[in-house]
């Protein structure tokens, strides 16, 4: 678990600093929740594996600064789970087959509009490095040790 306590940002020379921590926008850029963690779970029997990883982030809003400004629905964005699953057997000594699945429940990104931050970090009106926009993604692995 990550506990942020400060992150400051100032834009430029002309700006005050401001502390970004719960923020998200057009000085801060992407959201900066003050709780996100991630959590990992896996059993192993024999030659078969499972997991599942639980990736959250906290709550976050618009910067004070803009807030005004900005249309009602894309002030916040409520704390964002997802959940992934993996499994893999081995098929023999030095082959392993994985398979995976994340967002399992095919959560959909938050949507804050254009002016929630500046196109570096804002692009499809969320934040494409931050939150999963692609949807649920399968993936099939074969590893070969030699």
């Amino acid at each position: 678990m990550n506990q942020y306590f400060e992150s400051e940002s100032r834009s430029s020379k002309t700006t005050p600093v401001i502390d970004c921590l719960g923020y998200y926008g057009v000085q801060c850029g992407n959201p900066t929740p003050e709780t996100r963690w991630i959590q990992r779970t896996t059993w192993n029997m024999g030659i078969w594996e499972a997991s599942y990883l639980w990736r959250h982030y906290g709550s976050v809003e618009i910067e004070p600064g803009q807030k005004a400004g900005t249309y009602e629905a894309f002030r916040s964005i409520d704390a964002y789970d997802y959940i992934d699953l993996y499994g893999g057997v081995t098929l023999w000594e030095n082959t392993r087959l994985g398979f995976g699945i994340q967002n399992v429940f095919d959560k959909s990104p938050p949507v804050v509009g254009n002016e929630a931050s500046t196109t570096t970090y804002n692009g499809g009106n969320t934040f494409p490095s931050f939150y999963d926009v692609l949807g649920r993604i399968y993936s099939v692995s074969v590893d070969v040790k030699f």
